[in-house]
This record gives structure tokens, sequence and C-alpha cells, in this order.
């Protein structure tokens, strides 16, 4: 399992993030009990608020399939390599030459690592 606790307090000032700690429900020595695995934490440029995220539980590792999730991607980088795309796109701007980086291999190589 996963859980993300999100606190969201007015200021910046010393002492906060050890308050939000203390006021995290988890106890480990509870049989729901997860690790905490991340904390993100965020600050208003001027300092009137903070935002800190605290992660339990690890992320799934299933891994999703690039094909599928970056078919737009591929179909698109099909069209460069085979230069069917028009000299120009829809705001005028030249379209890209084929090139390596949009072989299919290569996309789904990079892909894979995002």
């Amino acid at each position: 399992g996963r859980q993300v606790l999100t606190f969201i307090r007015p200021g910046t000032m010393p002492g906060l993030l050890l308050n939000m700690i203390k006021e995290l429900p988890f106890n480990q020595r509870s049989e729901e009990y997860m690790p905490l695995s991340r904390i993100q934490i965020y600050s208003a440029e001027d300092d009137s608020m903070s935002l800190n995220l605290f992660v339990y539980g690890e992320e799934s590792k299933h891994q999703t399939d690039v094909t599928l999730t970056g078919s737009q991607i591929l179909e698109y980088a099909q069209q460069v390599m085979d230069g069917s795309l028009p000299p120009q796109d829809e705001y005028g701007r030249p379209n890209p030459k084929p090139n390596n980086t949009f072989e299919r291999d290569n996309l789904i190589k990079h892909m894979k690592k995002c």
C-alpha cells in the first residue's frame, strides 16, 4: 500500500516541519504501519505558507507498456521517419527531418527510462 499525507500551514517559521512530523499518525509498532519513504517540502516564495507531503509505503513496481502510453509519440516519429509530414506544422514551424533519434527502438528505449 501507499498513503500520502499533505500538510498545509500558514508561514514557514522555524519548528513548523518538526511540529508536522509530531502530528503524523503512524506508530511503528502498529500492524498498519508503513515505512516513511519520502518527504516533499514546499515553501511559498514570500514565506506565507508551507506545503509538505509525507509519503508512506512503496510505489508499485509494475511496468507500463510504453508502446501504449507513448503511442502518439511513436506514430508522430514514424511520420517523421517516413517523410509523410508536411514541411511545416499548422503554425508555420518547420517539421523535423528524419533522424535516428526518431527511430522506434531508440524512442522506446528512452521512454522506458521515464
